[in-house]
């Protein structure tokens, strides 16, 4: 029995500027539908998730909704749809029964945005706000001088959290600079309380098995040393 997303590579390659969804003003041919899926399918496995992990997604009824259940067939991940109708405080409900790997949500329902949230145990809480490592490790990674990355959130007596990205750079003797790649990260379209206040340069990143050790690298940054 063909796949869902068997389906969607099929009308991709057979049909590719037949329009496939319609939201709004919005309208998804099926080549762009395939390549959405694969992206974000990509950006999903990139977290570390293993096959079969719960996906939840809290969002309306629109075109990201399509695409994310897509994204998750894809790669292999099960997902759970919460609508919009439900608020904070039952998501967190939900959250706390159904205890996913990852939320991903639409910062403002009536706009066409929407982030994929990331593991929920990596999120970086700054001032109350919730900030996603994961995105912003994507975002840093189309800069020319960059090697490797990773985002955690280093301890402050203000905020509880504030963003710090620790980076290998291409070229060891000349990393980029701190405004450079917050700069770089507005252009892209960050909201600015998101981009990184410290920076901690390695020569390479811990890793444990093949996943970067994040607890080493909280540890390193709240050492006072630390740049």
């Amino acid at each position: 029995m063909e796949t869902i997303t068997a389906a969607v590579a099929r009308q991709a390659r057979d049909r590719p500027r037949s329009i496939a969804l319609v939201d709004g003003a919005t309208r998804l041919a099926w080549a762009e539908v395939k390549t959405w899926m694969d992206r974000a399918a990509g950006w999903l496995l990139a977290l570390g998730l293993p096959r079969g992990a719960t996906v939840l997604g809290w969002m309306p009824n629109c075109a990201e909704w399509y695409l994310a259940r897509l994204a998750c067939e894809q790669a292999g991940l099960f997902w759970i749809p919460v609508p919009a109708s439900q608020g904070p405080r039952e998501l967190a409900s939900i959250i706390e029964r159904v205890r996913p790997a990852v939320l991903i949500t639409k910062p403002r329902f009536r706009d066409r945005d929407y982030v994929i949230v990331g593991r929920l145990k990596d999120l970086i809480i700054r001032g109350g706000d919730k900030v996603s490592p994961a995105e912003i490790e994507a975002l840093l990674r189309t800069h020319s001088g960059m090697a490797q990355v990773a985002v955690v959130g280093a301890p402050d007596p203000v905020l509880g959290e504030t963003v710090c990205a620790c980076i290998v750079p291409r070229t060891k003797d000349r990393p980029p600079e701190l405004e450079a790649l917050r700069r770089h990260l507005r252009e892209l379209g960050l909201a600015p309380y998101k981009g990184p206040e410290r920076m901690l340069v390695l020569d390479s990143l811990p890793v444990v098995g093949d996943k970067i050790d994040r607890r080493a690298l909280v540890a390193m940054v709240t050492e006072p040393a630390t740049t």
